[in-house]
Order: C-alpha cells, then structure tokens, then sequence
C-alpha cells in the first residue's frame, strides 16, 4: 500500500468467535458446501463430503460448540483523500 502512495498503513489483527455470531453466521467458512467444488473438480471424493458433512451437523448439534477465526486487516489512507 506504501508503494501505491497510501498514508498512515497498518496491519490491525481480529477475532470473531461464536460468542459473539451464532453459529450459522461460520457456515461460509466451515461448512462442507464449500467443498462442492472439489467434489466436481474430483479432487475430493463423495465419502469424503458425506464425512463432513456428518461432522458439521455433530458439531452444530454440540451445545458446547464454539468457533474462532482471526483474520488481518490492512488500512491506509488513500492518495489525495481528506482527513
């Protein structure tokens, strides 16, 4: 971003966990739907979803079930942008 002329760059970390989301709110991260692909592309076979897809619901179903995922965010200020 420096190189791009960007000001006052930073890399902030975060965590969202399911203390704070329900659980559903993971599912684009975690669920075997978005393994579907690989089933088609044939780099992951049908038993393999079907797995998943088992150990998604049990974990769903889990009362005690909780979720962390971290991520970067990186910020800047764009060239010639105002305060």
């Amino acid at each position: 971003m420096r190189r791009a002329g960007f000001a006052d760059v930073a890399v902030r970390p975060f965590a969202v966990t399911s203390d704070d989301r329900p659980l559903q709110g993971f599912a684009p991260h975690l669920s075997p739907s978005r393994l579907v692909p690989l089933v088609e592309q044939g780099v992951l076979s049908l038993a393999d979803l079907a797995l998943a897809t088992s150990a998604w619901a049990r974990f769903q179903a889990d009362p005690h079930a909780w979720v962390m995922i971290l991520g970067l965010i990186g910020t800047g200020r764009a060239p010639g942008a105002e305060n």
